[in-house]
């Protein structure tokens, strides 16, 4: 939908108007496609994210040293804060209902 303006016999405004009508039809264009982007990336990030977690945590359950365990720790939720944020661009900027 586009935007709704006042006509006007005044030049000066219906140009105004005109170019305001193709400044938002070209922001709403822009924000499609970066929506779109974003949720794209998302998903295709996930599975990278979910599976070296899941070898994060396979070594996690094997012999370590307390510093390997540290480490490993680290970086489980370090990984953990990546996700979220993934999660987050996946939802197109609206509340996703996690914290």
């Amino acid at each position: 939908k586009t935007i709704q303006l006042k006509e006007t016999k005044t030049q000066e405004f219906r140009q105004l108007n005109k170019l305001l009508v193709e400044m938002t039809t070209n922001a709403k264009k822009d924000y499609t496609v970066l929506k779109e982007f974003t949720e794209h990336a998302s998903h295709e990030l996930q599975t990278p994210l979910a599976a070296i977690k899941a070898k994060i945590e396979y070594l996690m359950e094997s012999e370590l040293t307390e510093q390997q365990l540290f480490q490993l720790s680290s970086m489980h939720d370090e990984l953990e804060r990546l996700s979220k944020i993934n999660r987050s661009l996946g939802c197109g900027g609206r509340r996703c209902g996690f914290t």
